[in-house]
């Protein structure tokens, strides 16, 4: 965008730049996705709860010809 106002950038500040951005980004994903999903996600869940370990047999949720 800088260099569209014309100014001048050297390859040693874009580097200087896309270090810092890179870092901010690493950090700020860490804060507002990893420690979140950390939060929401406590590892005593790992384990499946039983509901979902049973084998599934289909069951239709809507009854077409119901018996009389």
């Amino acid at each position: 965008m800088a260099m569209l106002g014309g100014a001048t950038l050297t390859m040693g500040e874009a580097v200087h730049n896309l270090i810092f951005s890179t870092a901010g980004n690493i950090v700020g994903g860490v804060l507002f996705v990893g420690l979140p999903f950390t939060y929401l996600n406590p590892r005593e869940r790992e384990q499946m709860p039983e509901v979902f370990l049973r084998e599934a047999t289909p069951t239709p949720s809507v009854v077409r010809n119901p018996a009389p």
